[in-house]
This record gives C-alpha cells, structure tokens and sequence, in this order.
C-alpha cells in the first residue's frame, strides 16, 4: 500500500504553522506577566492611597502657601449622602485659581478633573474624600444678550462673552447627593464684583441640586440613537422646543456662525429661562444630551419642529440653510435671472451677474448700470422682503412670537440676509444657475464684511438707520397679521358699565319676568 507523503510545500506551511502557535503561546505569557505587574501596582497605589488619608485624618493641615485670590470666592460644597447609613458627610472646599484680569471662559473650570492628591496638597479639602470631587459651577445673574448688540463688528468670535456664565448643575454630576454652594465670607478682599445671583428669601447664595427635577424619558429610560423631542415626557418636550425656538432667535439676531462654545453657553442659559417662565418655576436638569438636541437644531428644520411636536431628524440643510433655501427662488425673480441652456441667456445672466456684485450693488435700491449711479445703501425692497418671508410669515413666525428679539430688526439679521443674497446671487457666477451648499467657511468672512459695512453706515446717522429698521419691523408685523400696537380695548365706557349696573337693581334674575324675550325687539331698532 502506497501512503502519499505531504509534499515540501505542505510540509513548510505546516512548519509554519507550527512558528506561530509559538509565537502567540509566548505572547499570551508575556500579557499573563505585564497582567499580572498591573495588578501589583494598583495594589500598592491603593495601599499608599489608604495611608495618605489615614495620615490626613490624624495631621494637621498647613494652608499658608495658598495663593491670594483676590478676584474669586472660595466656594464650600456640602455633599450630604443620600442614604440613610451614611456615617460622616464630606466637604469640598475649591479655591479658583484665577487672578483678576484673566480670562473668564464660558465654560465653567472642570474641578472634577483634579485628583484627590491634588487637591490636598494645595489645601483644598477640609475632610478627605475618597472620590473625585463633582463639578461645581460658579452661579451668575441671569441675562440674555441684546440682540441689538454690536459685540460681532469686528469679527472676533473668541471674544470673552459679555453673557455671565450660567449655573448648570445636575444629577450626573452630583449623583444623589445634596450640593449647596455658599460664598464664603472675606475680611481681607473686597467683594467681587462679578454679578451674582440675590435669592429673595435669603442672603446667603445656595443653590439646591435636590431642587432639580430630572428630564424623564417617555419610555421611563433613555433612548437609544441620536437624542430627539420626542424622547422625553410631554412637559420636557415643550420646553425643550421653546427652548429650541430662543436658540434660533439668538442665531438669526446675535450670531448666525456661533461657535461650539457660544452654542453651549446659550443652551444652558435659554434652559434657565424657559423653566423660570413656567407658572411652576421649577428648574429641570439639563444633560448634555440635551444641550446636544438644541444644538442639532442648526441641522433640523425649525418650522417642523414647531408644527408637528414631533422629533428632530437631521437633514442636509441647516437653519442658516433653509433661509438660503427660501430665498433661492425668489433672489432669482428680484434681480430677474433667467434659467436656460441658450448662449444668450447665459451671456445676459453673466453680464446681470457682475453687475450685481460690483461693490455689492445688488442692495442698493437705485443703481444706473450705465453712470454707475447708486443711491438707498441696503434699501434694496428685496431685502426687507426676505425678512419678512423667513421670520414673520405669520403670527406663529419668530418674529412675531418673540419681538423682542426682532424689534426693530437688528443688524445682525441684516447682515446676514444680505449674506444669504449674495450667496444666492454667486451661483449664477456662470450665467447658469448651479446650486450650492451654503458652508460657514465660505461665508462667515462675507457676513462679517457686510456687518462692518452696516455698523460703519449707521454711525453717520443712528437714529435715522434705527427708523429705517423699526420700519421694516412694524410692516412686517402687519403682514404677518400680528395685532396693532395701537388697536383699542373694546371694553364699554364708563356711562355705558354704569347704565348696566343701574338695570340690575331691583333685579334677582331669577322670574319669568325678567325673560330675555324683549331683547331682539329692542335689537331691531338698530338695522
């Protein structure tokens, strides 16, 4: 019998086979030995940790080489467990370390991210914890950014906000336990003079995180995906879409291209105001999955959101987007661009085109093409038009539900509805209209141009230029068909309401007697 031996090639894959198996045995074993190395040391570095406090519990602390904080106040954080057996109640005592003149971030310092050994070496901790400390946020007074506000002119985004920063505490950063944050008493250093939030009940400053009612989910738990409306109880979900309205006044009047920074900022300060406006002035934690929602709404459209009370679904145009969107079509009419495929066409196309963009004559309301004549800076009827279509095209609209944003329409809004324009107008750069996606990179230096521009107008003559605004304001709001200002309460007069109450002497209104009968004979007198 013929057995058939395994050929060189067989017999080299099976050698090699062979090398590998030993290869990753030998492998295995060094991971089993760096394993085991780790085990070892956090052994030791727990055991180090346990004599660290033990020694901080018997020894006195040495609080001298604190630096001076002249600017900030040392904030005490209380951390009273939750449960019922808790033996001690640790403190937190977290000195800023910022002088005065620096920089004030809008994003609050992350005490967390300072481990234990840390804080205790600088003095920190008045008892030893034996977790890292939670997040605490210094509380500011409460105020919204004027719209009207010319804090854009010059394009500097990173400039410091004047918006305080706002408290944002909630459960996930102090899990079940109590938070109250106290500003402490100085004799040495005058008080700050950083505005701070006066409660009316008492002076001292404390903000109680059991106070925070959590955002519930529909489902009683989180949903899995990307974070919607519609996940969360009915009372969360309104105001999560008032909330996402506000996002979008501050977009449209303080800052159509915010960045991630400002956007944070103001979805936690919007948060704090919609929940103060409920009859129940009750404040829900915000998480930042929520904050991430309101900021989704630069990819969402916001009218949907509104009418429908349903979820937010990302899409390719975003809310600077859908105004580009709404103005194609008629940017197309007011400067009388034509579609076609013939060479005429797309030679009147080219020639309007430049036209247009020559020293941005497409806002101007009177423009000879032939002297080169112009007159009516920005006061192209297109452009009040537009702003008339995108925020009051009727009472439900943003600029008829919050005024005070829009009154009168701020530069900002105008700024960036000349930018909107404008990109309109570029895609018939070719005497064919090609459609393009409107991109911050390719437009936020443009709107920052034509918001110099307006800012350098206005100058000459504010109060005129405030006319012109108020103006566009007030038609606006007519053909939205928003109530006058000036419409007259339709109550009676005085003699008419003391004519009434003399007819129901001697009256109980409760006979046959006093029937209603006679009244539509006394009604005929009046046809």
């Amino acid at each position: 019998m013929h057995i058939r031996q395994p050929s060189t090639k067989q017999q080299q894959i099976g050698y090699a086979d062979l090398k590998n198996q030993e290869r990753q045995a030998t492998e295995v074993q060094s991971l089993r030995r760096q394993l085991k190395e780790l085990k070892k040391l956090v052994a030791e570095g727990k055991t180090a940790a346990s004599q660290s406090n033990a020694e901080d519990d018997n020894g006195e602390r040495d609080f001298e080489h604190l630096p001076l904080e002249s600017e900030e106040e040392d904030v005490t954080v209380s951390l009273h467990s939750a449960h019922a057996d808790a033996a001690a109640s640790p403190t937190t005592r977290i000195n800023p370390l910022r002088q005065e003149g620096d920089y004030n971030p809008s994003t609050p310092r992350n005490h967390g991210a300072l481990s234990t050994s840390t804080l205790r070496d600088r003095g920190a901790l008045s008892t030893p914890i034996t977790s890292t400390p939670r997040q605490v946020f210094e509380p500011r007074e409460l105020s919204s950014p004027s719209p009207h506000s010319s804090s854009h002119a010059n394009g500097d985004t990173n400039t410091p906000s004047a918006t305080p920063r706002i408290t944002c505490i909630t459960r996930q950063h102090v899990a079940s336990s109590h938070v109250q944050v106290v500003p402490s008493p100085s004799s040495t250093h005058p008080q700050s003079s950083q505005p701070q939030v006066q409660p009316s009940s008492s002076s001292a400053l404390a903000v109680d995180v059991t106070a925070l009612k959590p955002a519930l989910f529909r489902g009683g738990e989180q949903p899995a995906g990307r974070p919607k409306v519609h996940d969360y109880e009915d009372h969360v979900k309104l105001l999560l879409i008032e909330a996402i309205r506000i996002f979008e006044c501050f977009m449209y009047t303080i800052n159509p291209f915010p960045n991630p920074q400002e956007t944070g900022e103001w979805a936690r300060e919007i948060w704090r105001t919609v929940c103060a406006a409920r009859e129940d002035p009750q404040q829900f934690e915000l998480t930042e999955r929520m904050i991430r929602l309101v900021r989704h709404s630069l990819n969402s459209p916001i009218s949907y959101i509104v009418l429908t009370y349903t979820k937010i679904t990302t899409r390719k145009s975003n809310a600077r987007g859908d105004i580009v969107e709404l103005a194609r079509t008629s940017t197309q009419k007011a400067y009388h661009f034509v579609l076609g495929d013939k060479k005429s066409t797309e030679r009147k196309n080219l020639q309007r085109y430049r036209e247009l963009t020559n020293d941005s004559a497409f806002h101007y309301k009177n423009l000879d093409v032939i002297s080169g004549a112009r007159s009516g800076f920005t006061q192209h009827p297109y452009i009040s038009e537009l702003i008339q279509k995108a925020f009051f095209k009727n009472t439900r609209s943003l600029g008829v539900e919050f005024r005070k944003y829009f009154e009168p329409i701020p530069m900002v809004t105008i700024a960036f509805i000349l930018t909107v324009i404008s990109a309109n107008i570029d895609e018939w750069s070719t005497g064919k209209h090609v459609q393009a996606q409107f991109r911050e990179s390719d437009h936020k230096d443009v709107y920052l141009n034509y918001l110099g521009d307006l800012q350098r107008w206005e100058k000459s003559a504010p109060q005129v230029v405030t006319n012109i605004r108020k103006k566009w304001h007030d038609r606006a709001r007519r053909i939205a068909g928003a109530m006058a200002d000036s419409v007259v309460n339709r109550s009676v007069s005085e003699n008419a309401m003391k004519a009434a109450q003399l007819e129901l002497q001697g009256r109980s209104g409760l006979t046959d007697s006093e029937d209603d009968s006679g009244a539509e004979g006394d009604m005929d007198g009046l046809a």
